[in-house]
Order: C-alpha cells, then structure tokens, then sequence
C-alpha cells in the first residue's frame, strides 16, 4: 500500500517511478493481496512497470507450484518478479526456466571472484530474457568487471549512497 502511495504521488507530479518491494514467500498464497493488488491494477492505481517484487531464490525453490501461479498473476497485472541470491546452480536454473521472472540480483558469493560461473549464469539468464542486478558493488573494479560480464544493472555505495533522489554524474567517477 505504502509502495502504490508512492508511486501514485511521482504520477501526479508527472514523474515515472518503479520500485522494487521485497517479498516474503507467505505472499504466494494470500490470496487476500492478490485480489486487492488485481482491483488497484483494474482502477488504474497501478500501472506495468511501476511496481517489481523480490523474493529469495532459495524460498521460491521450495515452493515452486505456488510462484508460478502467483508471478503468473503477477505478470497480467503488471507487476515484474526478481528473484535475489541466485549463483550458477541447478536449483537456479530449474527455477529460472519454470517461472515468469522479469530481473535476478546475483549472490554476493559470485562477485568475490568473478569467472566463468559468473559469466555463464549472466549469460543464462540474458538468453531466458532476464535482467541482471550485481549488489553491493564497493569498488570501480568491480563494476568494470561487472561491466564486461554482461550485468545490467549495480547497486552498491560505490555508484551512491543512498538519497532521496537517484541523480548520479557517472563523468565525475574514474573506471580503473
């Protein structure tokens, strides 16, 4: 409710915003969300490409015939999906080819010594047409590394701490 009060206020100022709320996997099956996220996407309160929801790999795993229908839900509605700590593993790939997934945050274990596991998941995840978000980027090596793997997207104290507005001059940063 709080995430929609906020991004309803950015569409009256005549601003686009998209925010990512993580989830916990009891969501799947309340059904009671579901049914009033699906009335404020019919009124027009929500809007594609507005609203994205993360959940835990590991989570969804386990509960893999409920995430299904609910991302499926999810996705007629507008709302995108993330799935968060994902590495190279057959757990991951299972999951990555069953549901709806719109974005994947790596696990932090990737980044420490970034390879082939790091590339060939990036990879995977581009030819299922997924977006990858590296966290906890520190350092410019890292993002040059990141860079050169394919990520998309970085997030870490390194591009900027945290601020109300998201307005970063990427000329004044020095790339090794």
């Amino acid at each position: 409710q709080t995430a929609l009060c906020v991004i309803n206020g950015h569409k009256r100022q005549g601003n686009k915003l998209h925010l990512f709320v993580s989830q916990a996997v009891e969501f799947l099956e309340n059904t009671e969300r579901l049914s009033w996220l699906q009335e404020q996407h019919r009124t027009g309160l929500l809007s594609r490409d507005e609203l994205t929801f993360e959940f835990k790999l590991s989570a969804i795993a386990d509960n893999l015939k409920s995430a299904k229908s609910c991302f499926e839900l999810l996705n007629k509605i507008g709302i995108s999906t993330l799935l968060t700590g994902v590495t190279q593993s057959a757990e991951a790939q299972r999951v990555l080819s069953h549901l709806p997934v719109s974005y994947i945050k790596l696990d932090i274990s990737l980044l420490k010594n970034p390879g082939k596991e790091l590339k060939d998941l990036i990879d995977l995840a581009h030819s299922l047409d997924l977006k990858v978000i590296a966290p906890q980027i520190e350092d410019p090596r890292s993002i040059a590394t990141l860079w050169s793997s394919g990520t998309d997207f970085v997030q870490g104290n390194f591009v900027q701490r945290p601020e109300n507005n998201l307005i970063y001059d990427f000329s004044e940063a020095v790339l090794d």
